[in-house]
C-alpha cells in the first residue's frame, strides 16, 4: 500500500473513532453551559456527571486511535495537526476536510470547556463572597442601611440584622 493510501486509511479510522465522541462531548459541554447560566445545582451536577462519562469515552477513543496508529508511520498529533502539516501526508480532499472539521470541533470543545470553567469559578467566588458577608467574615464592608446611606458592616454594639 502506498504512503498516501495508508495515510488516507489511517485518517479515516481516526475520524471514525473520534468524531462521534467529540460530538457527544461538545453536546455535554453545551448542556453544562446552559445549566451554569440557567439551571439549578441539581441540573449542573447531572450535567457534570454526563460530561465526566463523555470525557472518559473521549479518552478511551483517543487511546484506541493512538493504539491503532502505533504500528504505522503516522501519529495522532500528525493527523490532527494544522492543515499545512497535514499537506505533507497527501490526503484526499474529502478526508482532509473531515479532519479539518474534527480539529475545529476539538478546538470548540476546548474553548467551551474553558469558558464553562471560568463561569463556574466566577459563581464560586460570588457565592463565597456572599457567604463571607452573611457570616461577618468580611469586615469593614460598606453596605446600605435602611436609611439608604452606606455604612460599614461589623459586629459591634448596636449591630443587628433587624428588630423583632
Amino acid at each position: 500500500m502506498s504512503d498516501a493510501n495508508q495515510a488516507n486509511k489511517n485518517a479515516l479510522k481516526i475520524i471514525e473513532l473520534l468524531s462521534p465522541v467529540v460530538d457527544d462531548f461538545f453536546i455535554c459541554l453545551e448542556k453544562e453551559s446552559s445549566a451554569i447560566s440557567n439551571g439549578t445545582v441539581d441540573m449542573l451536577e447531572e450535567m457534570t456527571e454526563g460530561k465526566q462519562r463523555s470525557a472518559l469515552n473521549l479518552e478511551k477513543a483517543t487511546q484506541m486511535a493512538q493504539n491503532y496508529l502505533q504500528n504505522t508511520d503516522h501519529t495522532l498529533e500528525q493527523l490532527l495537526a494544522s492543515e499545512t502539516a497535514r499537506d505533507t501526508l497527501s490526503l484526499e480532499q474529502t478526508i482532509s476536510e473531515q479532519l479539518h472539521a474534527l480539529t475545529a470541533k476539538i478546538r470548540q470543545c476546548y474553548d467551551l470547556n474553558q469558558a464553562n470553567g471560568i463561569a463556574i469559578q466566577a459563581l464560586k467566588n460570588i457565592n463565597q463572597h456572599t457567604l463571607n458577608l452573611i457570616t461577618g467574615k468580611e469586615k469593614e464592608v460598606k453596605l446600605y442601611g435602611s436609611s439608604g446611606a452606606a455604612s460599614s458592616s461589623g459586629k459591634g454594639p448596636g449591630s443587628h440584622l433587624g428588630k423583632a
